[in-house]
C-alpha cells in the first residue's frame, strides 16, 4: 500500500504500480485540477485503475479546505501563495484538504511507503500523520524544499523536532551536504 502525495500527472504512481503488483494499491493525491485530469487519463490509458486511485485533495496537518495555487501541469503547484507571485498565470482554487491520519483511518489502510512531494509542505503532511507513522512505521521518501520553509512557518528546529517526535531519522538520497539547507530527496526510516 503506497501513498503518492503530490503525484502531479502520475508518472511515479505508474512506475510504482508495476512494483506493487496486482494485489497492491496506490493512492495518488493531486489537488490541481488540470494535473488531476491528466492523472486520471494516464491511469486509464495504462490500464491501472485496479491499482491506482486518484484522490482529489491536498494533504496537510489539518483537514478542511484551502486555496491551492496551480498553473497547468506545473510540478511546483502548491498551497504556497508565493507560487502565484512567481507564476503570474497561476490561479488559486479552493480544494479539500485532509491529513494522512484521517485518510488512512477512513479507509482502514496501512501504507508501507509514503512518497511526499508537495513543494515545501512535506513536514505539514508528516505532522498530520503522527498516529499512523508511530503505529505502523512505513518508509517515507520526501522531496525537501528548505528554501521556502521560513515563508510557510517551518524552521530547521521544527523539522528536526518533528522527526525526533515521530521516531524517524533522515538519510539523503542525493549528495546534499546539509539536508536541512539544500533542495533534494531524503528517506525517512523509523528508528528501531
Amino acid at each position: 500500500m503506497v501513498l503518492d502525495i503530490g503525484t502531479t500527472v502520475g508518472l511515479i504512481s505508474l512506475v510504482m504500480a508495476s512494483w506493487v503488483g496486482k494485489t497492491g494499491r496506490i493512492y495518488a493525491f493531486e489537488p490541481a485540477p488540470e494535473s488531476l485530469r491528466a492523472l486520471r487519463k494516464h491511469i486509464r490509458l495504462n490500464g491501472m485503475a485496479d491499482r491506482i486511485e486518484a484522490v482529489s485533495c491536498a494533504i496537510s496537518d489539518t483537514a478542511g479546505e484551502a486555496t491551492f495555487y496551480a498553473h497547468t501541469y506545473n510540478g511546483e503547484n502548491t498551497l504556497s501563495a508565493s507560487f502565484a507571485r512567481r507564476v503570474p498565470d497561476a490561479r488559486g482554487v479552493r480544494v479539500p484538504v485532509t491529513t494522512i491520519d484521517d485518510f488512512c483511518a477512513s479507509r482502514a489502510i496501512i501504507p508501507t511507503l509514503l512518497k511526499i512531494d508537495i513543494e515545501g509542505f512535506e513536514f505539514h503532511a508528516l505532522e498530520g500523520a503522527r498516529q499512523m507513522l508511530r503505529r505502523h512505521c512505513p518508509t517515507v521518501i520526501v522531496e525537501l524544499h528548505p528554501m521556502i520553509w521560513k515563508e510557510i512557518g517551518l524552521s530547521t528546529e521544527r523539522v528536526t523536532q518533528t522527526l525526533a517526535d515521530l521516531g524517524y531519522q533522515a538519510r539523503p538520497l542525493e549528495c546534499q551536504a546539509d539536508l536541512w539547507a539544500e533542495y533534494g530527496h531524503i528517506v525517512l526510516d523509523a528508528v528501531a
